[in-house]
């Protein structure tokens, strides 16, 4: 006999969990495209010391243009795993600072929470003009020599 448990379990389940919804055939070339997008996020982010949301959301939003929102919420999922395995890395090596950790991760969810928040209500051409003049600075600090601070 059918008690409706299931079906009230099932609208419970956030629709990323649900099997139908993560588990949806991808085409080959979709496939190679996340990869390729991914690995070169990962590469080029560790090699050159950036996250590698700086080149997935652009390369993402070039090749596959899909909501910025999407993206963000791809990227941040993306991070999570990234910054897991890092600090299982760099705790084995010794090379994590707690005291400084713990006081940097509060105020850096409140930057986290204030970004998503500014960025549902804005379009996207602002960040992205924001976006490149951040790199622009970067850059330019770098190449006058403030690297210490970088």
């Amino acid at each position: 006999m059918h008690d409706g448990r299931a079906a009230r379990r099932f609208r419970r389940t956030p629709p990323f969990f649900r099997r139908s919804h993560y588990l949806a055939p991808m085409e080959l070339a979709a496939v190679a495209e996340y990869l390729a997008i991914g690995c070169a996020g990962g590469m080029l982010g560790s090699m050159l010391g950036l996250g590698g949301s700086t080149v997935v959301i652009p390369l993402a939003t070039m090749l596959l243009a899909p909501d910025k929102q999407q993206l963000q919420a791809a990227a941040m999922v993306s991070n999570v795993a990234v910054a897991l395995s890092a600090l299982r890395r760099y705790h084995a090596m010794g090379a994590v600072d707690w005291t400084l950790a713990r006081r940097i991760t509060p105020w850096a969810l409140v930057a986290v929470l204030g970004g998503v928040a500014v960025s549902v209500v804005v379009t996207a051409t602002p960040f992205r003009l924001l976006f490149a003049l951040f790199l622009l600075v970067v850059a330019a600090l770098k190449r006058v020599g403030f690297d210490r601070i970088l």
